[in-house]
């Protein structure tokens, strides 16, 4: 889905915070704008000036930097989803497996051992 802007200078803007992100509770803008600038190659005063949507104009190169740090900013995102959605599918099959053996310690089916790596189901002294 592409997003509609108004200007220039406000894709710009957009660009410039995607590529400074993921941004973290306690992160000041100062240290975004400098995040953003080392990440683009583009000095920090200058992706300040398009941060505040103060800049006169925006060079193509510039905006050529900024559009490819986005879209690596974008394709990291995806693959941190995609992990996450693994890592939740694996966490809620642990669960299930792990209920069914709370549940009935001896009847734990070797299969569900093997898959939570315990081995053979033994009574808790």
């Amino acid at each position: 889905m592409a997003l509609e802007f108004s200007s220039e200078l406000d894709e710009a803007a957009a660009l410039a915070r995607r590529c400074a992100g993921p941004v973290a509770a306690g992160d000041s803008v100062k240290g975004l704008i400098r995040r953003a600038a080392m990440r683009t190659g583009l000095s920090a005063g200058r992706v300040k000036t398009i941060w505040y949507r103060e800049a006169r104009q925006i060079r193509a190169e510039e905006m050529d930097a900024l559009r490819r740090r986005a879209r690596l900013a974008r394709q990291e995102e995806d693959e941190a989803r995609g992990e996450y959605r693994e890592f939740a599918e694996r966490l809620a099959r642990i669960e299930a497996l792990l209920g069914a053996l709370v549940a009935d310690p001896r009847g734990a089916s070797g299969d569900a051992q093997r898959e939570m790596g315990i081995g053979e189901a033994r009574p808790l002294d």
